[in-house]
This record gives structure tokens, sequence and C-alpha cells, in this order.
């Protein structure tokens, strides 16, 4: 005689006639990030604590040159974005106000890390910065480029310790300070 057990999972109903959530209103609804969510649907091992977690509880500070469509392309990936330094904010002041609020700076500003003083600045404040390889784009290129490399933003952020520039491109990201030593 067979002995099967059948357990009932749907409470009846068809399961196609069931109401279907999205990822990010059961990681909501859970609360675990919806990477995880994604990644079980997908039968695989969650990366989520690792690159993408990392930044759900980091804070960017977008550079005003950047325009606004970062920020709200940002946002709408679920990311905290601070834009409110301003215009006139000095290169050797901002970095002492985004390294003690432990914010990660996006800028297409290459002057931040060239000078001298500058990299001083970035360097006693322990900033943590990602600039654009090429700051002639639109608002919306930008912003794309931004969003392309979101995971290897995570991954960067995750092997790289304080203080760094690092460059964003189509192909990748380049850390550009500190420089690797000679022979290291």
């Amino acid at each position: 005689m067979d002995r099967r057990t059948t357990i009932d999972l749907h409470g009846g109903e068809a399961p196609r006639d069931l109401r279907v959530h999205s990822a990010s209103d059961a990681a909501r609804y859970l609360g675990i990030p919806e990477a995880t969510i994604r990644s079980w649907v997908l039968g695989r091992k969650p990366y989520g604590a690792r690159a993408e977690g990392l930044l759900e509880s980091t804070t960017f500070l977008a550079d005003h040159g950047l325009g606004k469509r970062l920020g709200e392309s940002l946002r709408s990936h679920g990311l905290t974005v601070e834009s409110h330094l301003g215009e006139d904010a000095d290169d050797l002041d901002w970095p002492s106000q985004a390294g003690t609020r432990g914010w990660v700076v996006l800028t297409k500003d290459k002057a931040n890390s060239r000078g001298r003083p500058e990299i001083r600045a970035i360097e006693s404040a322990r900033v943590r910065m990602f600039t654009l390889a090429s700051g002639h784009r639109t608002g919306e290129e930008m912003a794309q480029l931004f969003v392309e490399n979101l995971w290897n933003m995570g991954r960067f952020l995750k092997d790289h310790p304080a203080p760094f520039i690092a460059r964003i491109s189509r192909q990748g990201i380049i850390l550009v300070y500190p420089r690797a030593k000679p022979g290291a």
C-alpha cells in the first residue's frame, strides 16, 4: 500500500489563479533585501548581502554637476542620495562634510582627483569617491552609467577601504587613488 501525503499549498485554488507579488513587495514584507528574493526565484545563492546590501545602507553625495536625473535614477533603485552641499561648496571643504557623514561621493569633476590640496583633503576626510571617466555626457547618460555600475560599485566599496578615488567607465571601475606601490 502506497502511503503518500499530499499537502495543499494553495488552499484548494489552482496556482495560476493566485495573486502574484513583485520581488520588491515580498522583500518589504519579509524584511530582507530584494536581491535575496530574486536569487531564490532564480535558484542562485544570494549575493545581496555582499554588494547590493552594502549599497542599500550607503548614502551617496551626488555632485551638483551630475544633474537631477542621477539622484532620481539612483533613488528609483532604492538608494539614498543627498545633493545639498551646493554649487559653491569649496573643493577643500566638502570632503570633510562627506567623510564625517560616511557618504560616498559621485562626481564628474576630475579636478578633485588632480591637485595635491584636494587629494590631501579627500585623504584626511577618508572620502570614498567615484568619478566619471568622461564628464562630457548628458545627465541621462551619466545616470545610466552609474546605474549600470551599481553592482561593481558595491563590490568596489566592499573590497577597498577609504580613502579612495575610482573612475567609472563603460568598461568598469579603475582605482585612481591611492595608486598601487611598485612591486606590491
